[in-house]
């Protein structure tokens, strides 16, 4: 089966396709659908409509954060959710609801 593919925003402000594996989060009454893909030695999870990056997924051994470069798609999409979750936290679900509704804007409007 093909993987769905994506126009990841770039710091140039060009795009590039980029497959992805969907991810599903949760929280409160929303769910959000966002795009996991490996870059390099790592993980990363990114909102597929506007390209946005949401975060690095991180890993950790014995306590510490490691790059996630070697996790299978299965080990990315737990780390990858735990990750997100602790946005949630840090941040407040209204700000991050917020942030990724500005981003799903601002492709619209462009």
């Amino acid at each position: 089966m093909k993987k769905p593919v994506f126009k990841m925003a770039l710091r140039d402000g060009s795009f590039m396709d980029q497959a992805y594996s969907p991810l599903i989060y949760t929280r409160m009454h929303n769910a959000y659908r966002f795009a996991l893909y490996k870059s390099g030695r790592e993980w990363i999870v990114s909102e597929p409509v506007s390209g946005y990056r949401v975060c690095r997924v991180t890993a950790h051994f014995k306590g510490m954060p490691v790059a996630s470069g070697h996790l299978t798609l299965k080990q990315a999409r737990e780390f990858a959710l735990v990750d997100i979750d602790s946005i949630v936290d840090r941040i407040g679900f209204d700000a991050f609801d917020q942030r990724i509704n500005e981003a799903l804007e601002m492709k619209v409007a462009a």
